[in-house]
Order: structure tokens, then C-alpha cells, then sequence
């Protein structure tokens, strides 16, 4: 199916090199192992910290931050328990990773790296290559399964603002917003008609959600106020047309590669539902929309999650929390 993150360390034979010849790599200095480990991409990095307790407490301070480029794609993470298959677009090769943080749980939105994952009405940052957590308190509802989420920055950062949405119904839309240090969420509702939102950002100070179709429903932080507009070709009397959006939009980003289901080891009949990210651009940020992949057959097909995140390693010191 992939290959294996913890790999073994090859073993020279006998006739290979002498006993007495043969390099101790554990009497490494702690010092050279972790400017090692530092310079390692994050796959290299992963099995680096495998090896032994020498090299993971070497490997303490190691980011792996040469990974997260401007032109680099998302990596996409299919989990549907503990054991998880990791595809590189550039590589088109296919890892297994196992993370327990993932089992029974669904990531509802991706960052820099970071995601947002829900187990019922628990939620947290994670970060799966790192196993970092952040806690966050308890979200209001236990069914996050319609859900879209969306954070300011990273949620290291002070100024990190998290946002939830959904439909209460087919004319009102619920939100709730978590400022870094708070012990509860905000809740906003308004009346807006929405189809499925799949798609949402933030930029200077503004929340975006975009939906299905061609609406885009907006959040300002400083003063609670919402906004929809319709995306528009032309300026008609009869419609609000957004302004220039701060951000380009992608969509269908999974449907477009027959060669990663392949890989993936995805049949036909499989669902699939992806949360999405936000692609560093050259001139602006991409919003990856969510995508839900559907099968007829419902009680025959495998049902997998999956999320777009970017390769990033981070490790947080043990006092951390979401209180400041």
C-alpha cells in the first residue's frame, strides 16, 4: 500500500566490516544529532526520532520548516482509524503513519500546518506529525459532522481567533468564535439562505465562507458584522457583487487526480469526505474547498476522511495552553 514512516536501520554483516570497525551511531554527540536533525526534511526528520531515545531527545527543537515553501502543495492525510496514509504530490508516493489522536475523530479545518479536530463536543489543535495538542474548552454541540471551521493564525499565536459555522436550518446560519485566552465560545446567528459553505478563509480582520455555489457569506471581527455578497461576472442592479476577494478559490481538488486514488488504494464506490486548507500563493493565499464524495451503494462502500495540511513539525513546551 506504502511505505512504512518507522523504518529500520540497515545492519552491515560480518563480512561487510570488522567489529571494531563498525560505527557506534548512538555515541553521537547530542550536540551533532540534533544539528542533524534540525537540517532533516520532515519524512527524514519522522524516522530520524524513531531510531532511538538518543536521537528523539536530540531531534527536540527540530521544526522541519524547510518543508513549508510558498510553491510547495499540501500533502493529504486519509485517516479513518488510528492507522493513516499519507500522500506527497510531488513524490506521488503513498506513507503509513499511525496516529491514535485521529481515531474517531474528524479534522474540521487546516492551517500552516495545524488542524482543528473534533471527538464529540472535545476539540483541539493538533499537529499529526508532532503529536502537539492544544485543548481547546468544551464547543457547545456534540454533532460537528456538518460543520466548517476556520482560525485566524496559528494557535501558538496571541492573536488566534477560531470560527465555527453551520446551518441551524435552511434560512439561518450559527456561529461561534473563540478568541485565544477565552474560556467560552461566542455565539452570532443570523438569516442568510446558504447552500453547503465548503470553503472558508480569514484576512485582515474578516472571516470568508464560501458556499457550493457563488455565495460568500462574511464575519468582521471588530465590530460582529456580517455581509453576503454573490460572485458576479458583471455588476447587475439586481445583485451585490463582492469585492475583490483577498484570496483565489479551488475546488474539486481530489476529484482531478484518478493516480492519488489509485494510490491511495480508494475503490470506485468509496466516500470520501476532505476538509480543505489554505495554499500559500505567489500573489495571494488559495482556499481549498471541502469536498464530500458520495456512493449509492452506502452499506457496501468504505467511508474515509481525509484533510489537505502542510508538512510542518512543531513542538510545543509541556506548560502550553490555550488559556494565556
Amino acid at each position: 500500500m506504502g511505505t512504512q514512516l518507522k523504518t529500520k536501520q540497515s545492519i552491515s554483516t560480518d563480512d561487510e566490516l570488522p567489529n571494531e570497525e563498525k560505527p557506534d551511531w548512538t555515541a553521537l554527540p547530542s550536540e551533532l544529532l540534533g544539528k542533524i536533525g534540525d537540517n532533516l526534511p520532515l519524512l527524514e526528520l519522522l524516522c530520524f526520532r524513531s531510531t532511538c531515545k538518543d536521537w528523539l531527545t536530540a531531534s527536540s527543537t527540530a521544526s522541519a520548516e524547510c518543508e513549508y515553501t510558498t510553491n510547495r502543495d499540501p500533502w493529504f492525510l486519509l485517516y479513518d482509524n488510528a492507522h493513516c496514509r499519507l500522500y506527497q504530490p510531488s513524490s506521488k508516493k503513498v506513507y503509513t503513519i499511525h496516529i491514535p489522536e485521529l481515531d474517531g475523530a474528524t479534522c474540521i479545518a487546516s492551517k500552516q500546518g495545524w488542524l482543528l479536530v473534533c471527538r464529540g463536543s472535545s476539540m483541539f489543535f493538533f499537529c499529526p506529525f508532532s503529536h502537539a495538542q492544544i485543548d481547546l474548552p468544551e464547543f457547545p454541540h456534540s454533532d460537528l459532522s456538518n460543520h466548517i471551521a476556520v482560525f485566524s493564525s496559528p494557535p501558538t499565536s496571541p492573536d488566534c481567533v477560531v470560527c465555527v459555522i453551520d446551518h441551524v436550518d435552511s434560512t439561518t446560519i450559527e456561529l461561534h468564535m473563540l478568541q485565544r485566552g477565552a474560556n467560552e465560545w461566542d455565539r452570532y446567528t443570523e438569516n442568510y439562505h446558504m447552500n453547503t459553505i465548503t470553503g472558508a478563509m480569514f484576512s485582515d480582520g474578516v472571516f470568508y465562507f464560501l458556499d457550493s455555489k457563488n455565495l460568500v457569506l462574511t464575519f468582521t471581527i471588530v465590530n460582529k458584522e456580517w455581509e453576503i455578497y454573490q460572485i458576479v461576472d458583471s455588476d447587475p442592479s439586481d445583485k451585490k457583487p463582492i469585492p475583490t476577494l483577498p484570496f483565489a478559490s479551488s475546488r474539486v481538488k481530489y476529484n482531478d487526480s484518478s493516480d492519488m486514488k489509485l494510490k491511495l488504494g480508494l475503490e470506485e464506490g468509496d466516500s470520501l469526505l476532505t476538509c480543505g486548507t489554505v495554499q500559500p500563493g505567489y500573489k495571494s493565499n488559495i482556499c481549498i474547498h471541502n469536498e464530500e464524495l458520495k456512493t449509492e451503494d452506502n452499506e457496501k462502500a468504505c467511508h474515509y476522511k481525509g484533510v489537505w495540511i502542510h508538512p510542518r513539525f512543531f513542538q510545543l513546551p509541556l506548560n502550553h495552553s490555550w488559556s494565556l
